[in-house]
């Protein structure tokens, strides 16, 4: 914190900021979900062997097996 500010100032700047951005985007936005905790469908990547579902989650990598390289998960929607 900068001299000068008090605790309250810097939260009631970052309420501020905060408003700001989401009143600056406030067209209409159409939400979907990028997960449906039960498959990878819309998805690629190594979701065979690096990424598992488990709990409604995505799980990389293994507590068993050595990882051999770094893998990715992207969505396929913008």
């Amino acid at each position: 914190m900068t001299r000068g500010t008090t605790p309250k100032m810097g939260l009631f700047v970052c309420a501020l900021l905060l408003s700001l951005a989401s009143s600056a985007g406030s067209e209409q936005v159409k939400k979907s979900r990028l997960f449906d905790g039960k498959t990878f469908e819309g998805w690629e990547g190594d979701v065979q062997k690096t990424f598992r579902i488990q709990d409604n989650a995505v799980v990389g990598g293994s507590l068993s097996a050595k990882v051999p390289q770094n893998e990715f998960l992207c969505t396929r929607k913008s």
